[in-house]
């Protein structure tokens, strides 16, 4: 997301994040609430990003209380679905050694 990093260079830019974070994650708390499923594709990515600052992700964690904690936990199951998976597959490490085999 380029606009993104644009916007976190720029003076402020973290603090105005964070704030589009927040209100990105009220609105979709309420649009879970009123039983949506999903976001875009795009309100995801952002949301993600945006959740990486810890600041952001606590202000979002307040959406954990009750009445709300229902909506917020299915937003985070999906936000939680469209997260890259680590990667657990091992790749061969290959060796630029001078020297030959040994023995």
């Amino acid at each position: 997301m380029p606009a993104l990093v644009e916007e976190l260079r720029r003076s402020g830019g973290r603090e105005a994040v964070r704030e589009r974070t927040a209100e990105l994650v009220d609105s979709a708390v309420a649009r879970f609430r009123a039983g949506a499923a999903e976001l875009s594709e795009t309100e995801a990515a952002r949301l993600i990003l945006g959740l990486q600052d810890r600041l952001a992700r606590d202000r979002a964690a307040e959406w954990l209380d009750p009445p709300d904690v229902e909506h917020a936990q299915r937003l985070w199951r999906f936000l939680a679905k469209r997260c890259a998976v680590p990667s657990t597959v091992m790749r061969p490490l290959r060796c630029h050694c001078s020297a030959g085999p040994p023995g």
